[in-house]
């Protein structure tokens, strides 16, 4: 689909433009978590969508896979038009690198990419290699974006959340130190949770019920005790 305005074309998707399941699921996992981070704040979250800085000039455009706008509201947009944003444009944008990112074409993409993060304001540029873990990242100084080497682990300032490199592999985690988890993992988790507890609550119920059994064994003694007592009390009275 695409927005018209005034004879002006602004698309809102690639149709030669695919990824891989992985890719897909990288997008998802860091748009859904930072989404839960920045709940109820007036920040807005987005990714793979098409970002067009410029009124007028929609060949000026670039689409993250993910996006942090500080200090717009959090909704589903078709695009990010600055314009239509009080100005606004990302200060944080997050690419995670795929196979075709790696092809001397792809790399071309990116290296434009970077440009356009130059020239329209982005603060802090992620770029994440899940495949060969590592992070680099590109942050704004007194003369623009500037790249560091690859690194193991990375703090952002603006989204206070941690990228890191470890053992089993590249891993992201909340500002309250949880890790990242995607959609389909919290449900396999909470499915396993759910049959734990019931479990758990089984054996509870196995546990009350033995005591049950036991309270009326001991109710059921101490009755017989005091039903023998009177029948001596009963014996002795008569002879």
């Amino acid at each position: 689909m695409t927005t018209i305005v005034e004879d002006l074309v602004y698309p809102e998707e690639a149709h030669s433009v695919t990824g891989t399941d992985d890719h897909l699921s990288w997008i998802i996992l860091l748009r859904g978590n930072l989404r839960a981070v920045f709940h109820g704040q007036n920040v807005y979250i987005g990714g793979d969508i098409f970002w067009y800085p410029v009124e007028g000039e929609p060949r000026i455009c670039a689409s993250p896979d993910a996006l942090a706008v500080f200090g717009r509201p959090q909704y589903n947009r078709r695009t990010w038009q600055n314009w239509h944003e009080e100005g606004l444009g990302p200060q944080v944008t997050v690419e995670v690198l795929s196979v075709v990112n790696k092809t001397a074409a792809g790399r071309r993409e990116l290296a434009n990419k970077v440009e356009l993060y130059q020239r329209h304001g982005v603060e802090e540029y992620i770029e994440l290699d899940p495949d060969r873990p590592s992070i680099v990242v590109w942050l704004r100084g007194p003369s623009g974006l500037v790249r560091t080497a690859p690194l193991t682990r990375w703090v952002s300032p603006r989204l206070n959340v941690t990228f890191a490199v470890e053992p089993d592999g590249l891993n992201v985690y909340g500002p309250d130190g949880a890790r990242f988890v995607a959609q389909e993992d919290a449900l396999r988790q909470g499915r396993i949770d759910a049959a734990r507890a019931q479990q758990e609550a089984a054996r509870a119920q196995q546990e009350a019920d033995r005591a049950n059994r036991e309270a009326k064994r001991a109710t059921e003694a101490e009755a017989e005790v005091v039903r023998l007592r009177a029948e001596i009390d009963a014996l002795r009275k008569g002879e």
